[in-house]
């Protein structure tokens, strides 16, 4: 029994090995098949991020208001006696820094800036008295809210 069963096991083995390396075959046929399909996409998906990135940015730009737009709201808040030394815009952050005649003026400018929509909440960081005497120098602040 046990020499009859020996030779039909190993023949059995042998004879799905012919099985199992043509389902091997198969399915390395259809993985590059696949690859290959992918890889024609690549540049359509390039594209598509591409386009996606620049949208993003787009949008980014639209919602924040334009630096022109910031600079002419703050150019027609300003007193009469009040001028600029320094106007920064970074990232969500507005300073403005400059010289007054008096405390009235910057507190003027600063209701001024809090009516402009481009310009959300300013805040009076520092007031010190011009080292000539000549009037205040003023440093506010505007962040904007997340």
């Amino acid at each position: 029994m046990i020499v009859i069963a020996t030779p039909m096991i190993v023949m059995a083995a042998f004879l799905s090995r012919f099985w199992l390396d043509a389902r091997n075959t198969d399915l390395n046929d259809e993985i590059k098949q696949k690859t290959a399909i992918i890889s024609s996409y690549r540049q359509i998906e390039k594209g598509f991020r591409d386009a996606q990135t620049n949208l993003s940015l787009l949008s980014g730009l639209t919602s924040a208001p334009t630096q022109n737009s910031l600079v002419s709201g703050v150019s027609e808040s300003l007193p009469i006696d009040v001028s600029l030394t320094t106007f920064s815009v970074e990232s969500g952050s507005t300073q403005i820094a400059g010289l007054s005649q008096s405390e009235q003026s910057v507190a003027q400018l600063i209701v001024n800036l809090g009516a402009q929509q481009s310009l959300p909440s300013p805040s009076l960081t520092q007031l010190t008295s011009d080292k000539n005497g000549n009037g205040l120098i003023f440093l506010i602040k505007s962040e904007e809210k997340k």
